[in-house]
C-alpha cells in the first residue's frame, strides 16, 4: 500500500464521535504500475455485450440502462445487481459471468452496503464502517478492476447519488471511486449522480425533462416536476417503500431519477462503442 498526493484531500470524518476530533486521511492502495489497456472495437452483427453490476442503485436503473444501449439493435446487456450488495458478494460470480458473457464493457455502481458477511469487522463480527468501509471497497475494487482490465474489458464507475442523510464516509467513498478511474487507464469515470442532484447537491424534485412524464409538483415552488428521489432520500422510486436489508421493491409508476440515473451510465458506454 502507498499513499498518495489527493489522500489528504480525502478526510474521512467518522460522524463526529468525538467533539473536535481531527480526520485522518484515508490511505486508499493504488497500483504501482497501472496496466493499459485495448479497448475492442465493435463492429456491425457483432453486438457489443455490457454488462451492469451493482447494487439497489443499479437495479432500479437497469431498465432505462438496458433500454438506452438496446436500442440500436448493437447491443445486448446482462445485469447483474441486487439490493444491499457489495463488491465482494460479486467476486466470485463476476468472474464466471465475466468468463461466459465475454462482456466488452462493464459499468459498476456501488454505494457502501455494509450488509453482506464479507463486510464483516474478521475480529468482531459487526459491519465495517467509517475509514475500515473505505479501504475494503477500495480493496475489492481495485481486485475487480484489475482482472477487468487483464481481459480487456473497458470499465466504468459510476458516482454515488447524494443523499438526503449522507453516511460519514460517503465523502471520502466517492473520492476513492473518482481516483480509482483516475489511476487505472482504461476506467473512465461516469458522473451518473449528478443527474439527480442540484448543482452537487441533494434534491427531491428537478425540472421535468424535455419527452417524459411530469407528474409531479414541487412543493417549494408550486410549478410542475420530477421527483427524483424514493421517500428514504436514497432510492429512486417516488412513492418507493424503505428498502428492507437494502432491496427495494419494484416501482409502480414512473421514476425519473432511475431513468436519468440509468440512461447517464449508458451514455459513454454508447459514444465510445458507436452505438
Amino acid at each position: 500500500m502507498r499513499a498518495v498526493g489527493w489522500l489528504a484531500s480525502v478526510a474521512l470524518v467518522t460522524a463526529c464521535a468525538t467533539a473536535g476530533a481531527v480526520p485522518r486521511p484515508v490511505e486508499i492502495p493504488v497500483r504501482q504500475q497501472p496496466r493499459p489497456i485495448v479497448s475492442p472495437v465493435p463492429t456491425r452483427g457483432s453486438p457489443v455485450h455490457v454488462m451492469l453490476v451493482g447494487d439497489s442503485l443499479a437495479w432500479e436503473a437497469s431498465g432505462p440502462f438496458a433500454n438506452a444501449l438496446t436500442k440500436s439493435g448493437d447491443a445486448v446487456v446482462k445485469v447483474m445487481a441486487y439490493g444491499g450488495t457489495d463488491w465482494c458478494t460479486y467476486a466470485a460470480d463476476l468472474r464466471a459471468t465475466v468468463a461466459s458473457f465475454h462482456p466488452d464493457a462493464v459499468a459498476l455502481e456501488f454505494s457502501g452496503n455494509n450488509l453482506g458477511p464479507c463486510m464483516a469487522d474478521p475480529d468482531t463480527g459487526r459491519p465495517l464502517s467509517g475509514e475500515a468501509l473505505v479501504l475494503k471497497y477500495v480493496r475489492d475494487a481495485t481486485d475487480a478492476i484489475d482482472y477487468l482490465l487483464g481481459q480487456h474489458v473497458a470499465v466504468y464507475l459510476a458516482s454515488i447519488p447524494v443523499a438526503r442523510r449522507p453516511h460519514p464516509q460517503d465523502g471520502a467513498l466517492g473520492a476513492a471511486i473518482v481516483h480509482l478511474a483516475e489511476d487505472h487507464p482504461g476506467v473512465r469515470y461516469v458522473d451518473a449522480g449528478a443527474t439527480v442532484e442540484a448543482h452537487g447537491t441533494y434534491a427531491d424534485y428537478l425540472p421535468c425533462l424535455p419527452n417524459e412524464p411530469c407528474l409531479d409538483v414541487d412543493p417549494t415552488t408550486g410549478l410542475p416536476a420530477a421527483r427524483v428521489r424514493a421517500p428514504d432520500g436514497v432510492h429512486f422510486c417516488p412513492d418507493g417503500l424503505p428498502a428492507v436489508n437494502g432491496v427495494t421493491p419494484q416501482c409502480d409508476r414512473w421514476s425519473s431519477g432511475a431513468s436519468r440515473y440509468g440512461k447517464a451510465i449508458a451514455d459513454p458506454i454508447i459514444a465510445d462503442f458507436g452505438l
